[in-house]
């Protein structure tokens, strides 16, 4: 048997490359995200395709925040959490109003920091900031 395995050498690399390949394969699919869990005041979340074929072991935290909180301007805060085998958990924290700016198309939302913010309350009870025309300098 010793002999065989002297001989040809490749039969070594062959086997460690199938037994690698296996396990690579297995834990690519045990650890791709399944469910995601969502926990906010409200359901309405875009770019939730970003998770779609990622693997919890490869995740760049970072980068999804990055980009949900670019498709969700009126997010103030992201929290992901790992839950193994195949979920996350997003805690979402959004921005509270305190005015509605009135302009000449839609009506919108500002929180204290003059971000775009999530309406939850009843839109009277804000003070209005009226905007007749955009003042800019165009070069």
């Amino acid at each position: 048997m010793r002999k065989v395995w002297q001989k040809r050498p490749y039969l070594y690399l062959l086997l460690f490359s199938l037994l690698t390949f296996l396990i690579l394969s297995l834990v690519i699919n045990r650890f791709q995200v399944k469910k995601v869990i969502i926990v906010s005041v409200t359901g309405e979340l875009n770019g939730l395709s970003l998770f779609n074929g990622k693997n919890l072991l490869f995740l760049d935290e970072q980068e999804i925040i990055g980009q949900l909180q670019t498709k969700n301007i009126q997010l103030k805060k992201i929290v992901i959490q790992k839950k193994f085998p195949d979920k996350i958990a997003l805690y979402l924290t959004w921005r509270i109003p305190v005015a509605r700016v009135i302009t000449p198309g839609t009506p919108f939302y500002i929180d204290s920091e003059g971000f775009p913010a999530f309406l939850f309350a009843d839109p009277s009870s804000f003070p209005e900031i009226h905007v007749f025309r955009y003042v800019y300098e165009t070069t």
